[in-house]
């Protein structure tokens, strides 16, 4: 046998056993949530707190991004306390993804909850809410499974690209929905603080994360996007002593946003589709049979000499 048909051989093996591996590998992302994850070290940006960015098809418009935050949504929405009657709602807590998963995810159309007909990518990291056995997505109220729910399915499923956008940006506000938040009378809200020692800030307390703070950066990411507070920013002062007086003085006006597109010098962000695993895996099989055969068929005769 010559080096060349060696050499195929070899590659072709190696083929297959890559594929196996991936194929492996894939698959056990898609089990269950529980054992995958660890309680959250932080909550949600000051950003998507202070303007509740509403995702397409949410189950919970603006997402619920504490117990509190769900506990009022299931007892101010039918449609979702349904969704939910299965979820120990006063026992949710909130945790992180400590690696990619694939789930079947529940989404809202027309006042009702569809289940997806195949599963989407839940990326690593995501801050989820769960009672210990079930799980929902934060940003949307979606809930999580790994079986599938073929008896709520919809035949007007939307694309996946639009249900797996990635974690929202200043630049994809423009572009999106801001939802109404929860009633201030339940549910704490976001206070810009200004740290008196350090001058640094805003500091924004989190709730339901005690100790846990964002510093948000200065600067033009946010220009545009922060709601007017009135009377200004509170200045509080975190260590003792008379806090400084807030600044007087009106920022410069900013040139404002045409609806609908994107800020200055900023290209709109793009939504990378997200491969089905069994499209996946169709294609990999493909490519190793058309491997073998070519080995098999169009290898170097050997040398009769």
């Amino acid at each position: 046998m010559s080096k060349h048909r060696l050499l195929s051989i070899a590659l072709s093996a190696i083929l297959v056993v890559w594929i196996i591996r991936f194929a492996a590998n894939h698959l056990g992302h898609s089990d269950e949530i529980k054992g995958h994850t660890v309680p959250a070290t932080h909550g949600p940006s000051a950003l998507v707190r202070a303007l509740r960015p509403n995702y397409p098809y949410s189950v919970i418009p603006g997402g619920a991004y504490s117990q509190s935050e769900l506990q009022y949504a299931h007892g101010n929405d039918s449609l979702v306390r349904s969704h939910y009657s299965d979820f120990d709602v006063k026992n949710a807590k909130l945790v992180n993804l400590t690696e990619d998963r694939f789930q079947y995810v529940s989404y809202r159309l027309k006042d009702q909850i569809y289940w997806t007909k195949r599963k989407l990518r839940i990326p690593k990291g995501e801050l989820l809410l769960t009672d210990g056995v079930h799980y929902a997505r934060t940003r949307c109220g979606n809930r999580l499974s790994a079986t599938p729910h073929q008896a709520a399915t919809s035949p007007n499923e939307p694309d996946p690209k639009v249900l797996s956008l990635p974690p929202v940006t200043p630049e994809m506000l423009p572009k999106m929905a801001l939802a109404t938040p929860p009633s201030l009378g339940e549910i704490p809200p976001i206070v810009p603080l200004v740290d008196s020692h350090t001058g640094a800030g805003p500091v924004v307390v989190e709730p339901g994360l005690p100790g846990v703070q964002t510093v948000l950066p200065e600067g033009p990411i946010l220009t545009g996007f922060v709601p007017p507070l009135t009377g200004g920013v509170p200045v509080v002062s975190t260590g003792g002593g008379t806090p400084p007086a807030a600044p007087t003085t009106p920022s410069a006006p900013t040139t404002p946003t045409k609806p609908g597109t994107p800020p200055p010098n900023q290209p709109p962000t793009e939504v990378v589709p997200v491969p089905e695993p069994g499209t996946v895996y169709l294609f990999l099989l493909i490519g190793a049979i058309i491997s073998v055969f070519a080995i098999l068929r169009i290898g170097p005769k050997d040398n009769p000499e």
